[in-house]
């Protein structure tokens, strides 16, 4: 009887290690990671982001996105869904010139331009979350303009 219990104690703690090994770091799978790194995502305290200031950044006091940065929202979205990602939080954000007021509504615009892509491109708005910060995160300081232009994104985070 002893040996039976011991078994059954083995056996969970075995099943436990295998159901461990298939979810992936942020709740993802292995293959759902591997795509959003190869898209250029990493995986940080707020789960699995992409800032964009390479690919999206504004020119001040814009909220307009151009046409080739257009398709590459739409082309992301489009992977996204493709590996089953169907929520999003989108952070928008803007450099230290103007009114805090401002900003707030400015990077507000900006998340908001990006949302209306991704629900074009198959994400539903109620799967969307839009965030303006202003200029309250800023990835670089804003002392010069090249500065202030990397604070102008946006920011993409994946929902699992």
């Amino acid at each position: 009887m002893k040996t039976h219990y011991s078994f059954k104690i083995l056996m969970i703690c075995a099943l436990a290690i295998v159901l461990s090994g298939c979810l992936g770091l942020g709740g993802l799978s292995r293959h759902q990671i591997k795509v959003l790194k190869q898209q250029g995502f990493t995986y940080t305290e707020d789960g699995w982001v992409l800032d964009m200031p390479t690919r999206l950044l504004f020119e001040t006091d814009q909220y307009l996105i151009n046409a080739d940065t257009q398709n590459s929202i739409a082309q992301l979205s489009q992977k996204l869904k493709s590996i089953k990602i169907n929520k999003l939080i989108i952070q928008g954000h803007t450099d230290n010139i103007g009114n805090e007021q401002y900003n707030q509504e400015l990077s507000l615009k900006r998340a908001q331009s990006v949302a209306q892509i991704a629900q074009k491109n198959g994400f539903i708005g109620n799967n969307i979350k839009i965030v303006g910060y202003g200029s309250s995160k800023p990835v670089a300081n804003n002392d010069t303009e090249v500065e202030r232009s990397k604070n102008r994104r946006v920011a993409i985070i994946v929902v699992p």
